[in-house]
């Protein structure tokens, strides 16, 4: 159970209910969420490769609500299925069209959301892996074609991560993320280069929009200070030990997209 509150430019208040298991083999859970936001901030645009903000000083100019429920399959250890349902609601405020024609057809975005993601993970270490490898295929609808329904689009995505030492203190990674897109996305939850964890290292700072994207990233580890566990006196033992390594990154990245 978790709840996130923000106050500011952006206020906003999420609730998220989770049973990892709700089996005699473990393998299977529900999570629930709630959200809503009254926000006096709103990017309209993506312009020089950087998003654009409107900002209103004391109106509320975009406010909204969503609710989602999904299940969590595990039926082996390193395989794991995700499904999510979701419904959003968006009002946004006259100002915005009445500035920014195209930002959008009405004020009013309303669509169902649905979201699956299959993923194998074989790494020894998830956090900081240095052997194994990692897959996953992501598919993403926006819109059901329901009337009342201003969003019809949806995605692709799939990723995979290669992990192998060479030789003793030297480690290899090599990995790809490559997705397509069609129809057109809200602002809010674009996805292209530099959204939703698609970012290319040295451009962490830029909105790149993409309809396809193939990204190549490779990776050589020196390890300068091998791996070191030290417990801590009178924890819990789930928790009370401190870990830390020391490893020298070089690192390559390549995109293509259109």
């Amino acid at each position: 159970f978790s709840v996130a509150v923000a106050f500011g430019y952006d206020n906003a208040l999420s609730v998220q209910y989770a049973m990892p298991y709700i089996t005699k083999k473990r393998n299977f859970g529900l999570q629930f969420g709630v959200s809503a936001n009254a926000s006096r901030k709103v990017a309209y645009t993506v312009d020089n490769y950087q998003l654009q903000y409107f900002l209103s000083n004391k109106k509320i100019i975009r406010k909204g609500f969503s609710v989602s429920a999904g299940f969590t399959y595990r039926p082996k250890y390193h395989l794991t299925w995700q499904v999510d349902i979701a419904y959003h609601h968006t009002l946004y405020g006259d100002t915005i069209l009445k500035n920014y024609p195209d930002f959008w057809t009405n004020n009013t975005i309303n669509y169902f959301q649905f979201y699956t993601k299959l993923k194998l993970d074989h790494r020894n270490y998830a956090s900081y892996p240095l052997e194994g490898y990692y897959i996953d295929v992501i598919g993403e609808k926006l819109g059901f074609g329901l009337p009342f329904e201003h969003v019809h689009a949806g995605s692709l995505q799939t990723n995979f991560r290669y992990y192998v030492p060479v030789v003793k203190q030297l480690y290899f990674g090599i990995g790809m993320t490559a997705y397509t897109v069609w129809g057109r996305y809200p602002l809010q939850v674009v996805k292209c280069l530099g959204a939703n964890d698609i970012e290319m290292r040295g451009l962490y700072s830029y909105l790149i929009p993409a309809q396809h994207l193939i990204l190549l990233k490779t990776n050589f580890k020196v390890e300068l200070l091998p791996p070191k566990f030290v417990r801590i006196r009178n924890w819990d033992t789930r928790i009370g030990h401190l870990s830390f390594a020391c490893y020298w990154n070089f690192f390559s990245d390549m995109v293509y997209f259109i």
